[in-house]
């Protein structure tokens, strides 16, 4: 940090085929020191939400980082804790049979997994989230690189570096955690609840963000239109990082509750003049058409309407029976216990009174066979 500006370089790449070279040199501008990575056991934390390719860290660029960060000298680590139950990051880059380049182009990077020993987290900072299940492994990082991929989301309009610590809970505490922020502004002081354990931990130590081929519209972080962007975003506060993000879209970060709130605590930058832009400015990036953040249309009608009228602006799971497999997975996800299998049919019931609009079951379905809809006839429109 310079002048009380942090750096975030953003690198243009054209295709994955450049990468160790373009995240280098993303590496390079901001000063990034590799001693501090020699002979310390580095996890890298990709996005792993479910194994769908569109929808996680591109695995050229995990192996990418892998190969750069065994180049540095360190025992490199992959690990998350996916949506769905019994997943890893090593199970998901399989089912989408690109396990296999990453071990390769990676240098065999080692796998572990965040969904095993559990252990409970309780801060008094903590403003809304009463406690936490974390996984020892990653408290046992020497170094963290946050390998988050680029898309809209939902619930908090954009995920990013900050939401992508959300897979550091084990298990199903994932989604119980969200009983903790039921609107869209509540769960973002959950996210930096979160985020600020991670900070004080030092776990998070540098972002490399996958923006190659982002996601965005109303679909993120599931099933959104995916976009040609050809970036990779690189720094050390991952506020900043996020904050670039949301800017290179052209939103404003008010509409990103967890955003202001992380800043506020002190735990990053987000005020875009204080972040010193490295490589390619924001005014420079050419995107084939406008990236959609799921701003105003439901984030910001149902931080407006509370109690009663909150009901008409709700967003709720809606069943495509003809994917739906009847696994029963997103029984297992739902924190509020609003989803029961039909046992004529076999198909998942939703209780819309007990729903807390999570949409923890639409993330983690499987076969991306639910997806958000809002009540009445907002949803009968199409407008969800």
């Amino acid at each position: 940090m310079i002048n009380g500006k942090t750096d975030v370089a953003i690198i243009q790449v054209a295709d994955h085929k450049n990468l160790v070279s373009a995240i280098k040199h993303g590496l390079d501008l901001i000063k990034f020191n590799s001693e501090q990575v020699v002979d310390k056991n580095v996890l890298l934390k990709p996005n792993c939400l479910q194994a769908s390719e569109k929808a996680i860290t591109s695995p050229e660029v995990v192996a990418a980082v892998s190969k750069i960060m065994k180049d540095f000298g360190a025992r490199v680590d992959i690990g998350d804790s996916p949506m769905s139950g019994g997943t890893t990051a090593e199970s998901i880059y399989k089912k989408i049979k690109k396990f296999d380049l990453i071990r390769e182009l990676g240098q065999n990077p080692n796998w572990i997994s965040l969904m095993e020993n559990p252990e409970l987290i309780q801060r008094k900072y903590f403003k809304k989230m009463e406690k936490t299940v974390i996984s020892k492994n990653f408290l046992d990082a020497s170094f963290v690189v946050n390998l988050p991929k680029y898309k809209t989301h939902f619930l908090t309009s954009f995920t990013g570096a900050i939401k992508n610590f959300w897979g550091i809970q084990t298990g199903t505490t994932k989604s119980k955690s969200h009983l903790y922020g039921k609107s869209p502004k509540n769960f973002g002081i959950v996210l930096a609840d979160l985020f600020n354990f991670v900070h004080e931990q030092n776990k998070s130590n540098l972002v490399i963000m996958d923006a190659i081929k982002i996601m965005h519209g109303r679909g993120g972080p599931s099933f959104g239109n995916m976009m040609e962007l050809g970036l990779m975003i690189i720094g050390t506060d991952a506020v900043a990082i996020d904050t670039v993000c949301v800017n290179i879209a052209g939103y404003d970060v008010k509409n990103v509750h967890y955003l202001e709130e992380c800043s506020e605590r002190g735990l990053g930058i987000s005020d875009i003049n204080k972040i010193n832009i490295l490589g390619i400015q924001v005014e420079e990036i050419k995107s084939p058409s406008k990236v959609i953040f799921p701003v105003g249309t439901y984030t910001g009608l149902i931080g407006l309407f509370q109690g009663v009228g909150n009901r008409f602006f709700k967003q709720y799971p809606h069943l495509k029976k003809n994917q739906c497999k009847k696994c029963g997975e997103c029984v297992k996800l739902c924190p509020a216990e609003s989803i029961k299998i039909d046992e004529i049919t076999g198909y998942p019931k939703f209780k819309r009174k007990d729903c807390i609009n999570c949409l923890c079951c639409v993330e983690g379905c499987p076969q991306q066979a639910l997806k958000p809809r809002m009540a009445g006839m907002l949803g009968s429109l199409g407008l969800y």
